[in-house]
């Protein structure tokens, strides 16, 4: 590049040693998918006034007391579809941290980025829903919008 030369990139990137081209803020994408993995994934309800949340991590009842089981205590295999879509959500989302963590080395493609939380939220809608038709319950898919809202904040970001 010829000295005066307009950058072809823009200022937030950096050009590493080996010319490669990194995003000098990535670890905020980071930092926001992981705050993505705080919000409660689905709400889900009871006709008796029980509520149940599912995390990325886990899931937390308040009926008769608060209790708290992760992810991998469930029987994702064995169990209900619904909690192998739950986890399958939980990987797609994992995977979006870790694209997004790639940037740092210049390697993050950021449609992988996007897709994965779009899928993510695909899988948790699909949850939220078999959950809610079942009698008696209601699922509320907010995971689904916080990682599309992600989703979409990071392809605006590109």
């Amino acid at each position: 590049m010829t000295e005066g030369a307009a950058r072809p990139h823009s200022t937030e990137q950096d050009d590493n040693a080996d010319g490669r081209v990194t995003d000098a803020r990535w670890w905020v994408v980071v930092a926001v998918l992981l705050a993505v993995g705080v919000v409660p994934w689905s709400v889900q309800t009871f006709v008796g006034g029980e509520v149940f949340l599912r995390f990325a991590w886990g899931g937390v009842s308040f009926e008769p007391a608060v209790v708290a089981q992760p992810l991998w205590s469930y029987p994702l295999f064995s169990g209900p579809p619904l909690l192998f879509r739950w986890a399958g959500s939980v990987a797609c989302w994992g995977g979006a941290v870790v694209s997004a963590a790639t940037a740092g080395v210049g390697l993050e493609d950021w449609r992988v980025t996007a897709g994965l939380l779009v899928v993510a939220g695909v899988l948790n809608l699909v949850v939220a829903a078999q959950f809610g038709v079942q009698p008696g319950r209601t699922g509320y898919p907010t995971g689904t919008a916080a990682v599309w809202l992600a989703a979409a904040w990071r392809v605006r970001r590109s």
